[in-house]
């Protein structure tokens, strides 16, 4: 409940859901790689559509692997269909975890709070029309 308070007020989340949602249309694959308590998991999932967005969620919590270790992002690389790191593209909040995929040769973009800037990488990135509303 906590959680779900505090991520409440959240301004990125609706235009991160939006670009998720062309990404998908575009017939990009998703995935999230998420440092969690098996507590939270309900509360951050009910912030966003998870199954109709995302095709495959990598929970540390059941994993027992965290970012930044290499061996979440392998995982995920091989999960998702033997991606090859250079086709694949990873947005974290934290500089550490996004230089951790960048050394395995994965694509990574920090997300900050001018969230835009990503948004706008990424489309540019996947040739998504820049004109879409954000």
């Amino acid at each position: 409940d906590l959680l779900v308070r505090m991520a409440s007020g959240n301004l990125m989340r609706e235009p991160m859901v939006a670009l998720l949602r062309e990404v998908k249309t575009a017939g990009y694959a998703t995935a999230i790689i998420t440092n969690n308590v098996r507590e939270f998991r309900d509360g951050w999932r009910s912030l966003m559509p998870v199954d109709e967005l995302i095709d495959q969620v990598f929970d540390s919590s059941e994993l027992g692997m965290r970012k930044p270790d290499a061996a979440i992002y392998q995982h995920a690389l091989v999960a998702m269909g033997n991606v090859a790191p250079q086709r694949a593209v990873f947005l974290d909040d934290v500089e550490q975890n996004v230089l951790s995929a960048e050394c395995l040769g994965i694509h990574g973009m920090q997300v900050t709070n001018d969230f835009h800037v990503a948004i706008h990488e990424l489309r540019a990135l996947l040739t998504l029309s820049p004109n879409t509303p954000q």
